[in-house]
């Protein structure tokens, strides 16, 4: 990140936040692009073949973004196994290896595979390293959303609404309740081809830094959540950055 002058973006410290702001992470690549043209909606990489409709992602509040990342470790986990070193499938690969999915005779031995792979202290490292170097290159922005002019709690979460195995969703939605087709403030989402403008978007700081690793670890020192408890997946990734910091 020490290419990118930040600097030159208007910003604001997230202690000034409100306690239910907008949150959503992106990788710093793209921020000159949103900050003057806008997030386009769009379905991402991750989500080929999983999401139905295009559009953009965010979260609720700072303890909503902390179950969103123990959402996301959980899936770099899960597909773990499939990521060729130095290799990124593409798109339609990715699509049809996500439709294997929702196949009803393969679904138990795939969650069987997800739970070998969260048991294995090996993946989740090399994960825990994948995500820190997600963050470090990754920032957050704050976005000035209305409800019902940018999105509604109404709207469907596709995965929960797909034919996806349930117990498979819940090793990934911890936090939810995987039977409700309804999204989540962790998880929420604008209505489909809905443009947020650049001036409703925001660069985040804490201090000095805009690393989004740095504010995720204001979050974490800033919520209610029992992170031990409720997040363990994350809660082994704070835990590591700490071996870290000790080194």
């Amino acid at each position: 990140m020490r290419d990118f002058d930040l600097e030159q973006y208007e910003s604001i410290d997230i202690r000034k936040l409100p306690k239910n702001a907008y949150y959503h992470y992106t990788n710093i690549n793209n921020l000159d692009s949103i900050l003057n043209n806008g997030l386009i909606p769009t379905i991402g990489d991750n989500a080929v073949g999983i999401e139905k409709s295009e559009k953009i992602f965010f979260t609720i509040g700072t303890t909503n973004s902390l179950v969103l990342m123990e959402s996301w470790l959980r899936w770099l986990v899960a597909k773990s196994l499939s990521d060729m070193p130095g290799e990124k499938l593409d798109k339609p690969v990715y699509k049809l290896a996500t439709n294997l999915l929702k196949i009803k005779m393969l679904q138990p031995l795939l969650t069987f595979v997800v739970k070998c792979e969260f048991k294995s202290k090996k993946i989740r490292l090399k994960e825990y390293k994948n995500l820190k170097n997600i963050l470090d290159n990754s920032v957050y922005l704050s976005l000035d959303l209305e409800y019902f002019s940018d999105y509604s709690l109404n709207d469907i979460d596709e995965v929960k609404n797909g034919n996806f195995d349930k117990k498979l969703l819940k090793l990934m939605y911890n936090n939810s309740n995987v039977n409700d087709e309804y999204m989540e403030y962790w998880n929420m989402h604008t209505y489909s081809d809905k443009q947020i403008e650049p001036e409703k978007i925001h660069l985040l700081k804490i201090g000095d830094s805009y690393k989004a690793s740095d504010i995720l670890e204001y979050m974490r020192k800033n919520t209610e959540i029992k992170i031990k408890r409720d997040l363990p997946f994350l809660y082994g990734y704070f835990k590591w950055l700490k071996t870290l910091e000790e080194k």
